[in-house]
């Protein structure tokens, strides 16, 4: 390559006529005099020209002097003179879609043979074939990858290739990292001590590339958004970003650590925890929905359980301290309140003494039924007093279409009768009434459930303990044993059906502390390490004062260690790999927990369990039905009946019931039908129902 043409100056150091090479006014005699600095623009080291100046002499000919804010993604960069309102990123990405609209949209591929994007402007090929040619159809060198090879220097696809110096770049990113505003830099100290360096020198913890991603693009968020000295739940709603944008990725990150923050502050008692603060939100939103005439007792009633459902009438010693009510069902009791006391506004009710047995039953029969059109399946609330004769569906000109069709379970009401009999219980403490109406009210069939049949209509089915075949049980404990199972799944699996764990005791299911793996391998020593395993017994509450379990220690059988311990230790290495924090000490981590000390939540539970019944069973099973089956054949094969499984989470009440209940034979759902049936004409979910025999 030449060297470029020299050219005659004027230095602006020395004021003598020289020649140069370089683009600026400088000889290279005054040039090699000049300090250097580190360019903000480029991050290159270049000479410094000017005093203050913080961009080099190349920068500056193409961009501002100052930075400007970027209307797409609000980052603050310098921009292009061309493009003063975008930053940098943004002009290119702008430039790249037009740059791409400019080929032919379709072509057909000259490799595939498929209709597709073309990958260069010029050519006839698409961009997954393009990559097979250029990297000679290899595959990424990382053990159990199969994507192909994306860079030559490693061999390796471009995940895994940032994950090799993911945790060194992430090191150095926490120690220079600056903001703007000093707060900003605190919130970021404390999610970077979250992070045991030690165990990812050990290598039992494994930082990636996309860590390093989250962290950083939380980072620039933290540069251009003030977050408040004092943070609350509200503020950190406030600061999340808005779904649906552009780069919904680096959204999805900023959220996370928002929420991951909020959770170390809920832990250290600053802030209160997620679940109660969406539980309160949902009581504010029903409360919005009250009609104004009864809004003054609805607010009572909620002072009175939040406070412990109190007797007024009883005074307590200084020291009693009542028991307390879950916030779910507080939410719950409320919102069934408001449902009803609307109803009663509709029907020009003003006053509570004015419900009687007649309002209650009409209330009833619009929560049990409601009309449905045989032929357009349009449906609205039930009123037996109104003639029905032409479906209100303009596009349907049905006649004496309209049935009465099922729309709640017999189980589902009389939850809500329930709740309505504690809101008048309120009343009657308070003397808002006199009596309660709903003490005599009885609904019947409390130990009953709704089914489907084959057409798709309710039927309720007396008392019987519902459970799938015996075969059903030895397929899924072939799974859990066989080595191609998937472990986290299989695991799931064991704990459903040797110990009868529900949805809630997986979820709590607790580490005492890490298990290392470089301990003698014989049977017993490998025994002891999985005895850390404990299960937290559950505070009691004024709705479940009795604790079913009293012992916290997981004890696995002996006759299970040969499979049960590789099993085991299969979690535990796939666990040590996912989780990123040492205050994650709960059993079951997922990709959304394995950043902070939250467990997972009860969906991500049936959806293991929904994925090992497709692949082993071919239909869906449902956790609580499968501890029930297993219930039912422990109590059958025990010598001690039900009174077996009052040690292992159930209560004597319930245990009882499988000494003398027949079994309701359930089989294993078809997801796309069961899906369609659990659906209304117009998408509403329905109770939850089984598919009989």
């Amino acid at each position: 390559m030449s060297h470029p043409v020299r050219r005659s100056i004027i230095c602006q150091v020395c004021n003598r006529p020289r020649q140069t090479q370089a683009r600026f006014d400088v000889c290279p005699g005054c040039a090699s005099t000049l300090p250097k600095m580190r360019c903000d623009a480029c991050s290159q080291l270049r000479l410094q020209l000017l005093p203050d100046a913080k961009v080099c002499h190349g920068c500056l000919n193409k961009l501002l002097q100052e930075k400007v804010s970027c209307v797409t993604c609000c980052v603050t960069d310098y921009a292009f003179k061309s493009d003063p309102n975008h930053c940098r990123k943004c002009h290119r990405k702008a430039d790249l879609v037009i740059w791409k609209k400019s080929w032919s949209k379709r072509i057909i591929c000259s490799s595939c043979g498929k209709e597709k994007q073309a990958w260069k402007k010029s050519g006839t090929i698409c961009h997954p074939c393009y990559l097979k040619q250029t990297s000679g159809n290899l595959r990424c060198l990382f053990p159990g990858c199969e994507r192909l090879m994306q860079l030559w220097e490693s061999q390796l696809c471009r995940i895994h290739h940032d994950d090799q110096k993911a945790s060194t770049l992430l090191r150095e990113y926490f120690e220079s990292y600056s903001s703007p505003f000093p707060q900003n830099e605190c919130y970021m100290a404390k999610l970077a001590a979250t992070i045991d360096w030690e165990a990812v020198e050990n290598g039992s913890m494994k930082i990636r590339g996309r860590d390093l991603a989250r962290f950083r693009a939380f980072g620039s968020f933290l540069e251009t958004r003030e977050l408040p000295e004092v943070l609350t739940r509200q503020a950190i709603e406030q600061a999340l970003p808005r779904l649906g944008q552009t780069n919904p990725v680096k959204i999805g990150f900023i959220r996370s650590c928002l929420f991951e923050l909020g959770d170390i502050l809920a832990e250290r008692g600053e802030i209160p925890d997620r679940s109660s603060h969406l539980h309160e939100k949902a009581i504010h939103r029903s409360l919005r929905r009250c009609s104004t005439v009864f809004l003054t007792q609805v607010s009572g009633f909620h002072q009175w359980l939040v406070n412990g459902m109190l007797n007024p009438t009883v005074k307590l010693s200084p020291r009693a301290k009542p028991l307390t009510i879950a916030p779910l069902t507080v939410a719950e009791r409320v919102s069934a309140a408001i449902r009803f006391l609307n109803f009663c506004a509709a029907q020009n009710i003003a006053s509570l003494t004015q419900i009687g047995p007649s309002v209650i039953a009409r209330y009833q029969e619009t929560m049990l039924w409601q009309w449905e059109c045989k032929k357009c399946h349009n449906r609205f609330p039930f009123e037996s007093s109104r003639q029905i004769t032409k479906c209100a569906n303009r596009e349907c000109e049905g006649m004496d279409s309209y049935v009465r069709v099922r729309r709640l379970s017999r189980r589902t009401l009389i939850g809500h009768t329930s709740h309505l009999r504690v809101f008048f219980d309120w009343a009657e403490l308070h003397q808002v009434v006199q009596a309660n109406p709903f003490s005599t009210i009885y609904c019947g069939g409390a130990r009953t459930f709704t089914v489907r049949d084959n057409r798709g209509k309710l039927v309720e089915v007396s008392e019987s303990i519902r459970r799938y075949d015996d075969a059903t049980v030895e397929k899924l404990c072939a799974y859990i044993v066989s080595p191609e199972a998937d472990v986290e799944e299989a695991v799931i699996l064991y704990f459903i059906i040797f110990h009868l764990f529900t949805s809630k005791d997986l979820r709590k299911l607790r580490i005492l502390s890490p298990i290392r793996m470089d301990r003698p391998s014989h049977a017993s020593s490998r025994a002891n390490r999985f005895d850390r395993l404990y299960l937290p017994l559950r505070q009691p509450t004024r709705g479940h004062r009795a604790l079913t379990r009293t012992d916290t220690k997981i004890i696995f059988p002996r006759k299970a260690l040969s499979w049960l311990i590789p099993l085991l230790e299969r979690h535990h290495e796939q666990r040590a790999n996912m989780v990123k924090t040492d205050q994650q000490q709960h059993f079951l981590v997922g990709e959304r927990t394995a950043h902070c000390s939250q467990p997972v939540t009860k969906s991500y539970i049936a959806d293991r369990v929904r994925k090992a019944s497709l692949k082993v069973l071919g239909g869906v099973i449902t956790p609580s039905d499968l501890r029930r089956t297993a219930a039912d054949i422990v109590a059958k094969r025990s010598k001690r009946r039900g009174a077996i499984l009052t040690v292992m989470g159930y209560s004597r009440l319930t245990a009882i019931r499988f000494n003398y209940l027949e079994g309701f034979p359930l089989q294993p759902k078809n997801p796309r039908s069961d899906y369609k049936l659990s659906r209304g004409p117009r998408g509403r979910r329905h109770s939850a129902v089984t598919s009989p025999v």
